[in-house]
C-alpha cells in the first residue's frame, strides 16, 4: 500500500496528483472539526482512483484541495509535481488552468446548445482552438458521434452524463475530478459513470480521481477514507 510521498513528488513521473501530510481542520477550539488527519497519497496516471468510505469521512474535502478548490490547513498537494499549496489567486488559477476538470453532479449543460458546442466549451473560454484529434478520440471513446448535433436539452440524463464528461476530457487535463457525494444522480446515470470514466481512463490514457458513496468494480484503486485518515488502499 503506497500512502507515503518520502521519495518526493518530482522523481514520480508516474504520478498525476499527490498529497504529502495533508490536513483539514474546520474552526477552532473545541468545536474545530479535523476533516482529514495527515493524509498522504499519490494518484498514479492513467487509472480511475476512487475515494470512499463513511459520510464525513473526508472523500469531497480530498476532492476539493486536490483539484485547488480548497486548501489545506496543513500539508502539500502536487499537481504533474508542481506545488500548488502555497498559491493563490492568480497564481493558482494559472497553475490550475488546463490541468484540473472537474465533473459536476448535475451536468449543466447549455440546453439550447447542440453537444458538441457543449464539448468544446472549455476551448471556447480559452484559446478557442480545437485539437480535433483529441475531439475525435474523446468522442470515440465515449461513444457519442451519433448525439453530437443533438441540442442537449433533448438528451437522457446518461448522455447528458456522458456530454459532461467530454466537455472535461477535452482539454486533456492532468486530472479530472468527480464528486457524487455532493449531490444525487439517477440510477441510470449513476450506472453509467463509472462505466464512461473508465473509457476515458483505458482510451484516452487520462487520470480520474471520483468521490463516492459506493465503489465500483470499474475502479482501478479504491482509496477508503474514515474519520479523515486513510484506512484502506486497495488496487
Amino acid at each position: 500500500m503506497q500512502t507515503s510521498l518520502e521519495a518526493t513528488p518530482q522523481l514520480l513521473g508516474s504520478v498525476a496528483v499527490s498529497a504529502l501530510n495533508l490536513t483539514k481542520t474546520y474552526g477552532r477550539g473545541s468545536g474545530a472539526v479535523r476533516a482529514l488527519n495527515g493524509i498522504s497519497i499519490n494518484i498514479r496516471r492513467g487509472e480511475l482512483t476512487m475515494l470512499s468510505g463513511p459520510a464525513g469521512g473526508g472523500k469531497t474535502t480530498l476532492v476539493h484541495c486536490l483539484a485547488g478548490l480548497d486548501k489545506g490547513t496543513a500539508g502539500r498537494v502536487f499537481i504533474g509535481g508542481q506545488e500548488i499549496s502555497q498559491l493563490k489567486g492568480r497564481a493558482l488559477f494559472r497553475a490550475t488552468s488546463g490541468r484540473v476538470s472537474l465533473v459536476a453532479t448535475q451536468s449543466r449543460l447549455l440546453p439550447d446548445w447542440s453537444a458538441l458546442q457543449n464539448i468544446l466549451l472549455p476551448l471556447d473560454l480559452t484559446d478557442g482552438r480545437t485539437d480535433h484529434d483529441q475531439l475525435r478520440a474523446v468522442v470515440d471513446a465515449l461513444e457519442l458521434g451519433h448525439l453530437l448535433a443533438k441540442p442537449a436539452r433533448e438528451l437522457t440524463s446518461v448522455q447528458q452524463q456522458r456530454i459532461a464528461i467530454a466537455r472535461a476530457a477535452i482539454i486533456a487535463p492532468e486530472v479530472i475530478f468527480v464528486d457524487t457525494v455532493c449531490g444525487a444522480i439517477d440510477g441510470a446515470s449513476s450506472r453509467d459513470l463509472p462505466i464512461a470514466l473508465r473509457a476515458v481512463c483505458r482510451e484516452l490514457g487520462q487520470t480520474v480521481v471520483m468521490a463516492t458513496r459506493l465503489p465500483s468494480a470499474y475502479a482501478d484503486r479504491v482509496l477508503t477514507l474514515e474519520h479523515g485518515l486513510l484506512i484502506a488502499d486497495q488496487g
